[in-house]
């Protein structure tokens, strides 16, 4: 087959785990014999940019960090939007794809799956492993917010009236028909049909990751069993949803009882704002010897560097579509305590092959760490049952077997001509 992978983002220009399965899935493809493009932003590259099929060619709607949005909202928006179609329609010329395969669409516009449908009608599938369909444009979250600094807010305000009423005097966004579908999760199918997107027929793919990569590490059982010492690890974006703050409030609680041998290692991509509140709070609580702060790695050193740790905390707030480092985290035998948010008791089977707490309940949370703080043969079975878990429903074979199934159905089917105009336009 010939695949064009539509995405908003692919490694090494990433956010987080969805570009890293994204990856995996082309890079297995490939592996099995399949043509395999990939059509991007260029958020973190060089526009234009390609490699080894990877062509780094669309406009976000709005880039990640830039203090030039405002501007180029009222100069270039359309031109840049119109250019992201053109790109689709050269790659599709170019390529001539037997399947567009749309894996992530948040940041980007509504007009490229549009103009994908109407270039390949009945060979697109959609992948959802967020809920970009139920969300509004960039453009108007943007515009919808206060400036975050006080002296900005009088400017942004009056812009702000501005440029709503410009978007709302423009045509809505294209509907989608999603014919073919696959989400990540029960939980995120149902959320997605709550909110009105018609994907009741969506099939149920998990994510997967490589198991001879992600695997427990030499040693790691004998050192759990000769200390005490509970080595935690929270990693992922570091952002107000993810309950990062009960996690270092669950640690407080625990030196407050007297319980001193543990140790959180927060991991990841910081919001300045929310990284300025957890170390205020670590330093109000005096936890500096025991929560410590660090930055992002690789994503080619994630499995040599898990298997150093002993619990994964999981506190998410939001409805998870998913969690893929709970995944990586059980194949490298680290027991989870995490949040029961969204997809995650698809994953995780309490008291079975990791332990749950209630959204924001740092006592929980504190609780769930002492039991195995106090209890190293309750840590071992969950970490060994863990592991089973991944290697039996979460492989990264059986993800790519289940899609590349759906990919071939898709391609072999009677192929329908494609909308005469094309003519999807930005709108």
């Amino acid at each position: 087959m010939r695949i064009l992978c539509l995405t908003n983002f692919y490694p090494p220009c990433e956010i987080g785990g969805e570009e890293q399965s994204c990856y995996d899935m082309v890079v297995a493809l490939k592996a099995r014999g399949h043509a395999v493009a990939v059509l991007t932003s260029n958020h973190g590259c060089r526009r234009g940019q390609v490699e080894d099929g990877v062509y780094r060619r669309l406009y976000l709607e709005m880039e990640l960090g830039s203090p030039l949005h405002p501007l180029r909202f009222f100069l270039s928006r359309k031109r840049r939007e119109e250019q992201s179609l053109a790109q689709l329609r050269q790659t599709v010329q170019e390529f001539v794809p037997d399947v567009i395969f749309i894996w992530g669409m948040w940041n980007l516009p509504r007009s490229l799956p549009a103009l994908a449908e109407a270039l390949r009608p009945g060979r697109v599938l959609y992948r959802f492993g967020d809920y970009w369909p139920t969300l509004p444009s960039q453009h108007v979250f943007y515009w919808r917010i206060p400036g975050r600094r006080w002296f900005t807010r009088p400017l942004k305000r009056a812009l702000s009236r501005l440029a709503l009423a410009r978007l709302s005097r423009e045509e809505p966004a294209p509907a989608l028909r999603f014919q073919h579908a696959y989400c990540i999760s029960a939980a995120m199918r149902d959320k997605l049909v709550e909110q009105g997107v018609p994907v009741e027929h969506a099939r149920i793919i998990y994510n997967g990751v490589d198991t001879n990569r992600f695997r427990p590490g030499s040693g790691v059982d004998s050192r759990r069993s000769g200390n005490s010492r509970v080595s935690l690890l929270y990693a992922g974006r570091v952002v107000p949803e993810k309950g990062v703050h009960t996690a270092v409030e669950a640690v407080a609680h625990l030196v407050q009882r007297g319980v001193k041998d543990v140790a959180l290692t927060i991991l990841g991509p910081r919001d300045p704002d929310y990284e300025a509140t957890l170390r205020q709070l670590v330093a109000g609580q005096g936890l500096e010897s025991y929560v410590s702060f660090r930055d992002p790695v690789s994503k080619e050193a994630m499995p040599g560097l898990l298997p150093h740790f002993d619990v994964l905390i999981f506190p998410s707030i939001w409805p998870e579509p998913f969690g893929r480092i709970l995944i990586e985290a059980m194949a490298c035998g680290l027991a989870v305590v995490c949040t029961p948010v969204g997809g995650v008791p698809e994953v995780v089977t309490d008291e079975q092959d990791g332990l749950f707490f209630a959204p924001e309940d740092a006592n929980g949370l504190a609780s769930q760490i002492e039991r195995l703080l106090r209890d190293p043969l309750l840590l071992h079975r969950l970490a060994q049952a863990a592991r089973c878990t991944v290697e039996q429903r979460f492989s990264l074979s059986r993800m790519v077997d289940q899609v590349e199934t759906y990919l071939q159905e898709i391609a072999s089917a009677p192929q329908a001509q494609p909308v005469a105009s094309m003519g999807v336009s930005a709108r």
